[in-house]
Formats: structure tokens, sequence, C-alpha cells
């Protein structure tokens, strides 16, 4: 069964705008991904528009936010801040130019802010220590030196979906509160998906801004950074939707993908359950020694591309470094510098 309700039966056109709540619009914005989309919102702050998240950089995203500031649904009112719930570049990446072009402030996390400056400082960045050290975190996976290069490459090319920063930000902590258009709005801030992903809940409104936090119908991301290789950050992740299970069930979501929705609780219990599922199929396929590679096909059944290798490791790592601190796996280093997993003899 479908875990949540669909909020409205009509979506607005890529590029258009859709009111959701009072003082609360919808945006979709293209993305040249097999995710086509990303949802931004724009909430009303009396004498302008607070947006949340900006989109990819360049011209697409730039044309979409010039030409919206016509549309009726925003009243002539200009831009006045940017808040930002994430990194990713989906999120993050056209807010320089947003910023700049209207004079915005932006608001986001400390960690969030400070690792797309680390990414872009170092994408594409020459030098034999750095390309060597990203080879031996792959080996270590059990890659080949050429599938991890490609992976490289394609990590790097990354960095044109992104504008150069703002140089200044407001820092947004967990228990932030916000006052946007005379209603408070909590911003919660959880590890997992990103280092700091934040989130706004408006409890006057009963609605909840989730960025890639809770999404209606595929599960984010969780995944081991290659900055922090021993993290384990579906611990994290899995604690944070407990959080969230903290308010009301009614709640109006919105996600950054897809359409948003009712069915708080059953979505968090469904995106816990899969991970439980995921870590049981893990620890069972680790009764003979694993390496990463050799658990990917049997976590993902579809074929996986240069990037998607990055992201399906990394959330593999994720289940692992969590049944790790369970005790319920090992994990060893073979004389050829590869990882692998087995499972704890019981």
């Amino acid at each position: 069964m479908n875990a949540i309700i669909s909020a409205f039966p009509d979506v607005p056109a890529t590029g258009d705008l859709q009111q959701v709540a009072p003082g609360v619009l919808w945006l979709k914005m293209p993305l040249p991904f097999a995710l086509d989309h990303i949802n931004l919102y724009l909430i009303d702050d009396c004498d302008g528009w607070v947006a949340v998240d900006s989109g990819l950089a360049g011209e697409d995203s730039r044309n979409i936010w010039r030409q919206i500031l016509s549309r009726p649904l925003l009243l002539g009112k200009p831009l006045k801040q940017l808040i930002v719930t994430h990194f990713h570049p989906d999120h993050l990446g056209g807010a320089g130019w947003l910023c700049q072009h209207f004079n915005l402030p932006l608001a986001i996390t400390g960690p969030e802010y400070e690792t797309a400056a680390a990414f872009l400082r170092d994408a594409g960045q020459a030098g034999d220590y750095r390309l060597q050290r990203l080879l031996d975190y792959f080996h270590g996976l059990g890659m080949s030196d050429e599938i991890a290069q490609r992976i490289i490459n394609a990590t790097d090319s990354m960095a044109r979906a992104y504008d150069p920063l703002p140089g200044q930000y407001q820092q947004l902590e967990q228990g932030t509160l916000m006052k946007i258009g005379g209603r408070d709005w909590q911003v919660s801030v959880a590890d997992g998906h990103s280092p700091a992903h934040a989130t706004l809940y408006c409890a006057e409104l009963n609605l909840l801004i989730s960025g890639d936090q809770v999404l209606p119908r595929i599960s984010s991301n969780v995944s081991v950074r290659i900055e922090a290789p021993q993290a384990n950050p579906l611990r994290c992740w899995l604690k944070a939707l407990e959080r969230l299970h903290q308010l009301p069930d009614d709640t109006l979501v919105l996600p950054a993908h897809d359409q948003p929705f009712y069915g708080l609780h059953r979505r968090l219990d469904q995106l816990t359950e899969e991970h439980r599922q995921m870590l049981e199929l893990v620890e069972q396929s680790c009764r003979q020694p694993k390496t990463v590679m050799e658990l990917l096909p049997i976590m993902y059944s579809r074929k996986l591309g240069d990037f998607d290798l990055l992201l399906a490791s990394g959330e593999c790592l994720a289940h692992l470094h969590y049944l790790i601190e369970q005790q319920l796996i090992v994990r060893q280093v073979r004389t050829d510098g590869v990882v692998i997993y087995l499972r704890v003899s019981r």
C-alpha cells in the first residue's frame, strides 16, 4: 500500500507556481537528470518573499527566477532572502547568482556551507596527493583504478552545477526559530543525507518543508562521505526520522522532489523499515567475507553508472558501519589493502 496521499490533484508545470498553503508557493524547477525536477518554495514575508532552495546554476534556472517575479501570485513583491536546506547542487547550486542578482542574504547550516566550499575548492584540483588519496579510498572498496578514476571525474564535473558561493551566510542551527510573515518556522537539523540538512516546520500552518529528508516515493541516499570515512550516518538518519515522528501525522509535507503529501508517520515508518530490511540483507550477505563492490549487486538490482557507484558504495558503507557499531559484523583489511566485511558468528 502506498504510504502517502498526494495533497493536490493538480501540480504546477515546470517553471510555474502554485499556492499550497496561505502565504506559501510551490515552484517546480527543471533538472537535467533522471530525477527531472526539484521543488522550491516561496514564503510570503509581508514586504517580500523568502525562497527555500535555489535550483542548479545556469541560465535555465536563472530565466525562471527572472520570469516568476512578474507572476500575479507574487503580488509584485521582491525576493528578500534565500534559505538553503543542504549543499547538494540542485538545492545550493544557483545560490551564488540568486543572492548576488537579487541582493539576498543566504541562510544555511554551517556544515553544509563549509562542505560545499571544500568541494568547490578541491574539485578538479591537480595534485598527486589528492588523486592518490581518492584512489586509495576507492581501492579499499574493491574498485579498480579505472572505475575509481571515472567516479572522480564524474564527481568533479558536478562543480559546474554551482555558482561561486555567496561570501557570507546566516548560520542555521538545530532549534533556530525564524519569523517569516508573522509566523514561527522551526529549524531542525539532521546528518545522514548530508552533513547538517535543515528542515522547516510551521506549527501554525502544520506544514513541513522537508527538503530531501522525507520524500514521498523514493528514499534519499544515506552515505558515508569520503571526508568522514568512519562515520555512522545511518544511525544519525534514523534518529532524525524518529524526531520527525513527533510532528502531527496530518502535517502537510512539502518535499524537494515529487509531490506534497499527507501521511507523515506512515512514510517515516516505511523509510525506517526499508533500511531495516537492507541492514538484514547486508548482514546475511556477509556470512562469507564481502567487499563493498561485491555487496553492491546484492543491494541494487539495476545497472549503476559512475556517479551511481559513488552513491551506492557510500550507502553500502553506511549500512556496514551501522552493523559494525551494533557488533554484528567486523571489518578486516586484506594484505592488498581491500577491506572485507564478515558477519559475527553467533
